[in-house]
């Protein structure tokens, strides 16, 4: 399992940033994201803690089970097919939710409403790549329609 999935299955809130993903550590008292992901290299690190590794290192330490009982759980996960609809939805309705909050000032409120209305209709219909690509298009200024 990649370890960006890893981590938002366990609920932890990511965010984009540039080419990486960033994130509150769960394992220290942290206020700023210094959790980093790397999708490219599938890993992690804390800036903060000055822990990382790869997605059955963040089990281990996330669970406190050592590191091969770790990589058995993830393994068992992977081929009892745990659905991740439910991480795929929630990840996308976060950054969704930021991109809107973030153009807020710049977009009318019907605007917005609609923008809701047809991510919503994506996510329901499980369409997450197209909702993905609908948000970059969000992102980027845009809509559905440009």
């Amino acid at each position: 399992m990649k370890v960006l999935e890893v981590i938002t299955q366990r609920g932890i809130s990511v965010k984009k940033t540039g080419s990486v993903f960033v994130a509150i550590c769960p394992f220290h008292n942290d206020t700023n994201p210094s959790l980093v992901i790397f999708p490219k290299t599938d890993s992690w690190y804390c800036f903060s803690c000055c822990f990382g590794g790869d997605a059955s290192d963040f089990v281990a330490r996330y669970e406190n089970i050592p590191k091969e009982e770790a990589r058995k759980r993830l393994k068992r996960e992977k081929e009892n097919n745990v659905d991740s609809s439910y991480y795929k939805e929630n990840f996308l309705l976060d950054v969704f939710s930021d991109t809107l909050y973030a153009q807020r000032k710049e977009r009318s409120f019907l605007e917005l409403v609609a923008l809701s209305k047809k991510f919503d209709l994506l996510i329901n219909e499980k369409r997450y790549e197209e909702a993905l690509e609908f948000l970059r298009n969000i992102a980027r200024g845009g809509t559905n329609e440009n």
